[in-house]
């Protein structure tokens, strides 16, 4: 799947506890923003953070979600991961301990083997090249909604396959969104300054990374932005905000 190592395929429900588990809480959520939290009023801490990964070329469209559960009194740190959109996900245990600093420990080493950078860091980090890339998702106050688009419900952009305000992985903090305007701005001054072929599939990538839409499977290809797709797009994710 995407390239990654084989494993079970399972499916767990967006934001929902595996048996026996407490739900999850984003690593986000921690007091300074710098820290994996605690979730409120319980006694253990869980951790969860949600990592993408796109390349135009390859139609790699990627995500992976490393988390800790407590199940009983043993702390396992999950990885689960598959292609945006695919409710099938590759899921991989890496450990059970006994107690939660030790789940922690791995949980962030992890994430810099994903990342490439550590998890104080992660705000100020842009994406590496061939790493995922971390995304902010929506916390408390900070609910990106476009209930109150006047755009039509079922919206797709000339012959883009997808619609642009859907939140295919959980609903994005609105420095997010505003990370894939940026992205769409720079892609656009690419093509207009007609930079070369490479040069504008990585600017592409990165959109789509930063800004994960579900084009569907495997099958169907990240599509290629032109300037009119771009200025639509600015138009519906804007209306996000």
């Amino acid at each position: 799947m995407e390239g990654e190592p084989a494993g079970k395929t399972c499916y767990i429900p967006e934001d929902q506890p595996g048996p026996a588990s407490k739900k999850l809480r984003a690593a986000d959520d921690g007091p300074d923003g710098n820290e994996p939290a605690a979730t409120a009023g319980q006694k253990h801490a869980v951790y969860f953070c949600t990592l993408t990964k796109a390349d135009v070329k390859k139609n790699m469209n990627s995500f992976c979600k490393l988390q800790v559960t407590m199940a009983e009194t043993k702390y396992k740190v999950h990885r689960q991961s598959g292609r945006v959109g695919d409710k099938n996900l590759l899921c991989k245990e890496w450990g059970v301990f006994p107690g939660e600093n030790e789940a922690r420990k791995l949980f962030e080493v992890l994430l810099f083997e994903e990342t490439g950078y550590i998890w104080k860091d992660r705000e100020k980090s842009d994406p590496i090249d061939g790493k995922y890339a971390w995304l902010e998702m929506a916390q408390g106050g900070d609910v990106a909604d476009g209930s109150s688009s006047s755009l039509k419900p079922d919206l797709h952009i000339n012959d883009l396959n997808f619609d642009p305000r859907q939140m295919p992985l959980g609903r994005l903090s609105r420095r997010q969104i505003q990370k894939g305007l940026d992205a769409l701005d720079a892609l656009a001054a690419a093509i207009r300054n007609k930079a070369n072929e490479v040069e504008k599939n990585k600017k592409m990538s990165l959109f789509y990374t930063l800004y994960p839409c579900n084009v569907g499977g495997k099958k169907n290809k990240l599509p290629k932005l032109l300037i009119d797709d771009i200025t639509e797009l600015k138009k519906a994710i804007k209306s996000l905000l």
